[in-house]
């Protein structure tokens, strides 16, 4: 997910079916590492937002899964 100019930018990835979310977290992957508004447990998935900043990045969330 690249980071956007004008807004938060989100990812998101859900456990696969019949497993459950115990953890979670990101990486970025290009460009700089900047703050990150929160990376959290969603229902059965991670979510982590990023908000908006002038100095482009692109990241990507990891679930870890059980079950």
């Amino acid at each position: 997910m690249p980071t956007n100019t004008e807004g938060d930018s989100v990812a998101t990835v859900q456990c696969p079916p019949g497993t459950t979310v115990t953890g979670g977290g990101f990486t970025f992957l290009t460009g700089p590492s900047v703050p990150v508004r929160s990376s959290d447990l969603i229902g059965n998935g991670w979510t982590v937002i990023v908000p908006g900043s002038d100095q482009p990045s692109t990241f990507v969330a990891s679930a870890v899964c059980a079950g």
